[in-house]
């Protein structure tokens, strides 16, 4: 993480959030009693919801990619998109991770700082995850 961040506990579900300027990255760990999906199709069912889910928190949310994938050998999801935020054009990239629960990794920035959050902050954060034995 670069060294101009600043990282704040948060209240659960949010686990942390480090923030620079207008750029922001910040961990969720949602406990969940549902099934987790596992399948290629159920995993493709979640992220459809996901997108629903991420328009009706704000109508500007647009998707621009999603992909099913793996985290660490769990079943996860990324989305990508922009929205607007207090009037901001804002990118977003989250990655959902389905393990025992589900945790949510996301990086926000302008576009001028996006690449920043995105791959010095969320991209290494995502690498260095290490999960407890279930």
């Amino acid at each position: 993480m670069p060294l101009n961040w600043v990282k704040r506990i948060r209240t659960n579900p949010g686990v942390f959030r480090v923030a620079s300027g207008a750029a922001d990255v910040s961990g969720w760990a949602y406990p969940r009693t549902e099934r987790l999906p596992q399948t290629h199709a159920e995993l493709a069912t979640a992220r459809d919801a996901l997108v629903r889910q991420a328009q009706k928190r704000s109508a500007s949310f647009k998707l621009s990619s999603s992909a099913i994938t793996k985290v660490h050998g769990w079943p996860a999801i990324e989305l990508r998109g922009t929205q607007q935020i207090l009037g901001r054009q804002i990118k977003t990239h989250s990655v959902h991770v389905f393990r025992a629960g589900e945790y949510v990794f996301e990086a926000l920035a302008p576009a001028s700082s996006f690449t920043v959050a995105d791959q010095k902050v969320l991209a290494p954060l995502i690498r260095s995850l290490r999960f407890r034995r279930l």
